[in-house]
């Protein structure tokens, strides 16, 4: 195996992207609106930030900040998203350091299939303020895969197509240090020129410091590993193994695999390891159920080693050229 990552434990990632803590899973109703109506407050369209940012609209909202799709005009006008911390948390040095720490690795990462960073930095937004730490992102056009499931579950052949490229810039990025650590259907962006995967904010970067406060989780539980939500001081690429064989297992049956809606009895569930199989929710599923499977499986040192080996498995499944049984390369400690 590669070298282990050790365990930071923090804030929950919401649905775009910028963080919440547990137990809040999601923003709906009259929560939903406030969280809005302080993100359009944050930065109203037209409004400029950082000398040369101008603001179009808001693209997504979280409970300590907003997603906006703006204008670069230090550049032309070149459309960018800014992830942008709410001003009144701009006194938490945790997520300060978060925000640098995502830019960090966004840079790092050169890779098709990974949101590219253009730059970073910290602006107040007005005279005298307190800065507030930012990164201007490219702007995606397409849907996320959570909207795409929105219609439906998704073909084998559509698993595939964004399957494969994730899993590669997931293996490129674990062989650099870096597990994602909140992989799910609202963190992958589908666009006409591939799948992008967004939003490392709960990433967990081998040889870099806690962030936050011992007994808090970072992810979002219903995609987390077992030796995750178990408090494993160290974890390794399997752990996104896991959440990406909880996407698939959700793209192509339509349901998750745990489907508890009271956080603790969630957790409960996905420590036990009992997800139905996927032949059972669908015999057309048969072929890829056991690779699925095992992608999932509660123990790590089940599991397929790396993302591409996971990705491959299912790809040969589908060809029935192959069963999941390891091969080359496959096999866990």
């Amino acid at each position: 195996m590669r070298g282990s990552f050790p365990g930071i434990r923090g804030y929950n990632a919401g649905p775009v992207g910028l963080f919440r803590r547990l137990p809040t899973f999601s923003a709906r109703g009259p929560q939903a609106a406030l969280v809005y109506s302080a993100a359009v407050q944050l930065l109203p369209r037209g409004a400029t930030f950082a000398t040369s940012f101008v603001v179009d609209e808001t693209l997504g909202l979280g409970s300590t900040g907003a997603v906006l799709a703006a204008r670069d005009t230090a550049r032309g006008g070149a459309q960018v998203a800014l992830k942008v911390l709410r001003p009144e948390l701009a006194a938490d040095d945790d997520l300060r350091a978060r925000f640098r720490r995502e830019a960090m690795i966004l840079q790092q990462l050169d890779d098709p299939a990974i949101v590219a960073v253009h730059t970073h930095g910290e602006a107040p937004l007005t005279s005298g303020g307190l800065p507030l730490p930012y990164l201007v992102m490219e702007r995606l056009h397409g849907r996320t895969l959570r909207g795409v499931l929105g219609d439906g579950p998704q073909s084998l052949d559509d698993v595939l197509a964004w399957l494969v490229p994730v899993a590669r810039a997931l293996e490129r990025t674990h062989a650099a240090g870096v597990l994602h650590g909140d992989l799910k259907p609202d963190n992958l962006f589908l666009t006409a020129s591939g799948p992008r995967l967004v939003d490392f904010g709960s990433a967990k970067v081998h040889g870099f410091p806690r962030l936050t406060a011992t007994g808090e989780l970072a992810g979002t539980p219903r995609y987390m590993a077992p030796e995750v939500i178990a408090g494993a001081r160290e974890l390794d690429a399997r752990a996104d193994v896991y959440a990406l064989g909880v996407t698939v297992f959700e793209c192509v049956s339509g349901r998750a695999p745990f489907t508890a809606r009271h956080p603790g009895r969630l957790l409960t569930e996905i420590m036990s390891g009992d997800a139905p199989s996927l032949a059972q929710l669908d015999p057309a599923l048969t072929s890829i159920a056991a690779v699925v499977a095992r992608a999932m499986a509660r123990d790590p040192r089940a599991r397929f080693e790396s993302t591409e080996t996971f990705a491959r498995a299912l790809a040969r499944s589908l060809t029935g050229t192959t069963s999941p049984a390891p091969d080359r390369g496959d096999q866990g400690p």
